[in-house]
């Protein structure tokens, strides 16, 4: 087992040199939602629900991210010309591993932005095309957020959502060439124990991180940004809330929303009235939005009945 030093360092390490490599980070990002959804984040006691990932819509995000995994960790041992002997052994020791996290019950959290300020998909995805997206300036948001984080010993990471391939897989080689490396060295002593290998926990804590960013190629057109929050307090009660959604209770954080990274509310293509304009800038005004730094603007994607 290793020490308190190098469990330490060990953490510090995965962090630092894989999971911060996630923050791609943008100038602005965009949130599109229906008018119940802006009208709970931009009201004065406003704040986002952040929905547990274990409930996010498609399950198979974090399925792909640990079958690429696989794939890639069987073609490393190949290339290492270990044995077939070796490579059976190896393997059910990494599946192990990875299926730790199911025993684990972590607790993390996962908000979708866009980096597309006008998508004619997430207008219809989100809003129903009469909807609004919220533009966020990401540096003020996303600074309050990993302040209030931090006080609380909690992590959060943003970043553009990684969909090529090729990159996917060179950060999970150099990942899972540790994790070989390890087997290597520590599967010589006699009764190893992958589920208390302290290398191999914050291995996995790395791949479960990948899960929330990275996506099959084909969901590229989304162009996805995401603010995913980790609470280590996972037997906390008191952290989340429920909310009801197709017969199914959902797990939620609510996150404040530092105001001042409010840059602009975009009307979706469908809401094309001049009354949604003049009710939005009212509910703005109500709840202490500057217009002269808060701008109201309209899809510009023509919209057909």
């Amino acid at each position: 087992m290793l020490s308190e030093t190098e469990y330490k360092y060990y953490k510090d390490y995965f962090f630092n040199n894989f999971i911060k490599e996630l923050e791609l980070r943008e100038d602005k990002i965009y949130h599109y939602t229906n008018i119940n959804g802006l009208e709970g984040i931009l009201k004065k006691d406003g704040a986002i629900w952040v929905s547990h990932a274990d409930f996010l819509n498609d399950k198979t995000e974090i399925k792909y991210t640990m079958e690429l995994s696989i794939e890639i960790f069987l073609s490393l041992c190949e290339k290492r010309n270990f044995s077939q002997e070796k490579i059976s052994k190896y393997q059910k020791l990494y599946v192990e591993a990875i299926n730790i996290n199911d025993r684990m019950n972590t607790n993390y959290y996962s908000l979708s932005f866009s980096t597309n300020s006008d998508s004619n998909l997430l207008w219809a995805n989100y809003s129903h095309n009469d909807g609004y997206s919220i533009t966020f300036d990401f540096d003020k948001l996303y600074s309050q957020l990993l302040y209030e984080m931090m006080t609380t010993n909690n992590v959060a990471i943003g970043s553009k959502v990684i969909y090529k391939q090729s990159v996917q897989r060179a950060k999970l080689s150099k990942l899972l060439n540790i994790i070989i490396d390890n087997f290597e060295e520590k599967t010589k002593k006699e009764n190893y124990d992958v589920n208390k290998d302290e290398l191999i926990l914050n291995a996995v804590g790395v791949l479960e991180w990948y899960s929330l960013f990275f996506k099959d190629e084909c969901f590229s057109q989304e162009e996805e940004f995401r603010i995913a929050l980790l609470y280590l307090n996972n037997n906390d009660s008191k952290i989340y809330d429920c909310r009801i959604s197709n017969g199914t209770f959902i797990p939620y954080v609510k996150i404040n929303v530092n105001r001042n990274s409010v840059r602009e509310v975009t009307i979706g293509p469908k809401n094309n009235m001049d009354i949604n304009k003049e009710g939005l800038s009212k509910f703005l005004q109500k709840h202490d939005y500057d217009l002269t730094k808060v701008s109201i603007s309209k899809s510009k994607i023509p919209y057909r009945y």
